[in-house]
């Protein structure tokens, strides 16, 4: 299709490689870790406070990540990409502060956080600067976009499920003497990661082609369980069952995972001279 991304034969050598692999199973075997901890962490308060300490900690490691990469990589105006991950550089920052605040309440004064609370304002803020960087990547493909019919199919069922999603948070969220900030920020939630996962799916299906665009690849399938998991606590705010330690926390976890390990792969191909 022309004007699509093209598949790119990268030659790897066996250091590489086997970086690669590290990579690969480091992640994997920390998602394991993660998921053990979550699933024994109500019945042992040190798990408990582990479990709890462990979202911020995995996304102060995806910024760490990010930073060395964007530093490693630089920032030219000329240049799309490296102005895309920094972008999405600033949103991981946007949404390293969110988790601070967030789990300061339950690891320091030991109650569940408020909702909302400063630490919502910093997630929403976070996704000016994650549109512009989905809108700068796929911008130049965006006529392919609108002609792939798995595209357009993915987009159809993200707004069905979308509109079935809001049309049961709507009751609860304007229930007689629900907080009015919370109404907002409720509906701004699943607004906002409707409009991200419609770009970030669309990302996927154009440039789900070779292995130049796998750390972009990486990067979308954390976004894209991030908002899934965004979608997911409305629900559980709302209805008033969230307490610490939650599984929707592992779901958050996996996703910084995954971007994380996106910016590893950037960076490494940079380090390796194949962009």
């Amino acid at each position: 299709m022309a004007g699509c991304p093209v598949r790119v034969g990268i030659q790897l050598s066996k250091a590489d490689r086997l970086s690669l692999w590290s990579a690969y199973n480091t992640t994997l075997l920390i998602a394991i870790v993660i998921s053990i901890v979550y699933f024994f962490n109500q019945s042992n308060r040190i798990l408990l406070t582990f479990s709890i300490a462990l979202s911020p900690t995995v996304v102060f490691g995806a910024l760490v990540m990010a930073i060395l990469t964007v530093i490693q990589v630089g920032l030219r105006r000329d240049d799309r990409l490296t102005v895309v991950w920094f972008s999405f550089m600033l949103a991981l920052f946007l949404w390293f502060l969110s988790e601070v605040i967030f789990y300061w309440y339950p690891l320091a004064v030991g109650i569940t956080p408020p909702y909302p609370s400063l630490a919502d304002a910093f997630d929403l803020a976070a996704y000016l600067p994650l549109m512009v960087g989905l809108l700068m990547q796929i911008w130049p493909f965006r006529a392919e976009a609108v002609a792939e019919w798995k595209t357009r199919a993915v987009i159809v069922v993200v707004v069905i499920v979308s509109v079935v999603g809001l049309w049961l948070l709507l009751p609860p969220i304007f229930r007689e003497g629900h907080d009015l900030s919370g109404a907002f920020v409720s509906l701004a939630y699943p607004i906002l990661d409707v409009i991200a996962l419609s770009i970030s799916l669309s990302s996927l299906m154009i440039f789900a082609r070779g292995t130049f665009w796998r750390p972009y690849i990486f990067l979308i399938i954390g976004l894209v369980l991030a908002c899934a998991a965004d979608i997911y606590s409305g629900f559980v705010n709302l209805s008033g069952t969230y307490y610490s330690g939650h599984p929707l926390e592992l779901i958050f976890d996996f996703a910084f995972l995954s971007v994380a390990l996106g910016f590893y792969l950037r960076r490494k191909q940079y380090l390796t001279k194949l962009l």
